[in-house]
């Protein structure tokens, strides 16, 4: 067989390590039907943290239990993300959750990565291609003589225009 492309990591483990019932189960998974959003895991946080230091009203006791219910069902109905740091309960938010691809061959009859530099993994995802900042603090190193760069978000670069 000719080298091919193929996923290297499906929903944050690698493809080549899972089990056929785990592959299946990573099939049939849908994302983001149970996910907490941004603002209800700060809230969650915040009155945690709150309980811990204070107590709660009888209304924010009400709130943070429905909290913690919405956190078992994502628990229960979504796949982690290795990746993510921008949540403090990271779920996988891809569809079809390949986090990366690898070059790979089935000489002798067993599927595995190429030898050498073309087995690099490629990663798809944003999650894994900003794991760790490793990118910012190598584009920092190399272009900025700084490995800790200071970053800004950019959500929506639309409004970015040449100079005329």
């Amino acid at each position: 067989m000719a080298e091919r492309f193929h996923i290297a990591e499906w929903y944050g483990r690698p493809f080549l390590e899972l089990t056929d019932v785990e592959r299946l189960r990573f099939a049939d998974h849908k994302v983001g039907g149970s996910a907490m959003t941004k603002v209800e895991i700060s809230r969650l946080l915040f009155l945690e943290e709150k309980l811990a230091a204070t107590g709660l009203t009888d209304h924010q006791t009400k709130r943070l239990d429905t909290l913690r219910t919405k956190l078992e069902d994502q628990r229960a109905d979504e796949l982690p993300c290795p990746f993510r740091t921008d949540t403090a309960y990271p779920t996988c938010n891809k569809a079809g959750g390949v986090c990366s691809l690898q070059l790979v061959t089935d000489d002798g009859g067993t599927i595995e990565p190429v030898a050498g530099e073309k087995s690099m993994v490629r990663a798809t995802c944003p999650s894994r291609f900003q794991q760790d900042n490793t990118v910012f603090r190598r584009i920092g190193e190399d272009l900025l003589g700084d490995s800790d760069p200071a970053q800004l978000e950019c959500r929506d670069l639309r409004d970015l225009r040449a100079p005329n």
